[in-house]
């Protein structure tokens, strides 16, 4: 049997975070709650060495495209993820591009 979904991606958000003025006139900010998302998925190397072009036209390496089912929140560029294999991580990196088709979500890293 052929699992669609082999893999956990997480990431983290922070929700609530807030810019205050102090008593000395600094601004400060009140960090919010973090919340760990973990979304299934599987992961695909980038071993032909493909390149995505960016909305400036440069062009951008990612060393994985990962795919989701489309019921998940979209992840921003830039966020942070780790990709694991059961308890094993298979992946770290950044978001380079964040893509939701007919059939699935997808992401660069």
């Amino acid at each position: 049997m052929i699992i669609q979904y082999p893999h956990i991606l997480k990431f983290d958000i922070v929700t609530g975070g807030v810019e205050e003025i102090d008593e000395n006139g600094d601004t400060v900010i009140v960090p919010g709650a973090t919340t760990t998302i973990e979304v299934k998925c599987r992961f695909e190397p980038n071993a032909d060495g493909q390149v995505i072009v960016s909305a400036d036209g440069a062009k951008v390496e990612f060393g994985w495209i990962v795919y989701m089912p489309l019921d998940q929140i979209a992840v921003e560029s830039g966020t942070v993820i780790r990709g694991y294999n059961g308890d094993d991580l298979i992946a770290e990196g950044d978001v380079k591009r964040y893509n939701q088709g007919q059939l699935n979500a997808r992401l660069w890293v």
